[in-house]
C-alpha cells in the first residue's frame, strides 16, 4: 500500500478528539489564571473605590472641622461640638456610600488636649477602623487634620489562599483651621 499523506477516517476522527482533549487541557491550565487576574482586578479596583470614599468622607469632616473654634461645652462632653459634628459627617458621608461605618459612630473618643495640638479618635475595638481629628499648628498656622483608616477585605484572599491578609486603606485630608 502507497501513503498518499490522506488518513484513513479512523484515523482522522481519533485526531479530532486529541485536539478537542488538548484544547480541553490548555482551557483547564488557562481558566485559574484568567479568573485570577480578572478577580484581582475587581480586588484594585474596589479598593480603589474604598480609597475615594475615604477621601471624600474625611474631606466632608475636615471642611466640618475647620469651620469654628475648638471649644467645649456642656451639650458636647466628650469632644467640642465642631468636633462631634465633623465626626458625624464623616459617618453619615460613609453610611451613605454603602461603607459600614456602625463601629465608629459607637466608638469612644480618646482625646489629647495639649497644646499647640489636639486630637481626638475613635477607634472601633476589634477592627483597624479608625477616625482621627487632629489640630496641629505649624509655622503659626493651625490646621485641621482628618484620618480615616478602614480595613480592606480581599476576594482573592479567600481564592487558593492569594492575596494579602489583614490590609487597610488609610487617607488624610488637612485643611486650615479657618475658625481658629
Amino acid at each position: 500500500m502507497i501513503r498518499t499523506g490522506k488518513f484513513p477516517k479512523e484515523a482522522r476522527r481519533f485526531r479530532g478528539n486529541a485536539e478537542r482533549g488538548a484544547q480541553l487541557l490548555e482551557f483547564a491550565f488557562a481558566a485559574p489564571i484568567l479568573l485570577l487576574l480578572v478577580v484581582g482586578a475587581w480586588d484594585v479596583g474596589s479598593t480603589i473605590a474604598l480609597k475615594q470614599k475615604l477621601t471624600n468622607a474625611a474631606l466632608q469632616g475636615a471642611r466640618i472641622a475647620s469651620s469654628a473654634q475648638w471649644k467645649t461645652s456642656t451639650s458636647c462632653p466628650s469632644a467640642p461640638c465642631v468636633i462631634t459634628d465633623a465626626e458625624n459627617a464623616v459617618v453619615l458621608y460613609l453610611q451613605n456610600a454603602n461603607v459600614d461605618a456602625s463601629c465608629i459612630s459607637s466608638a469612644t473618643v480618646s482625646t489629647s488636649g495639649l497644646s499647640p495640638s489636639s486630637y481626638y479618635t475613635w477607634t472601633c475595638s476589634g477592627s483597624t477602623t479608625s477616625l482621627d481629628i487632629r489640630e496641629v499648628a505649624t509655622n503659626g498656622v493651625v490646621n485641621v487634620q482628618v484620618t480615616l483608616t478602614y480595613p480592606v477585605k480581599w476576594i482573592t484572599t479567600g481564592f487558593m489562599g492569594l492575596g494579602p491578609p489583614g490590609s487597610t486603606v488609610s487617607t488624610r485630608v488637612t485643611m486650615v483651621n479657618v475658625g481658629s
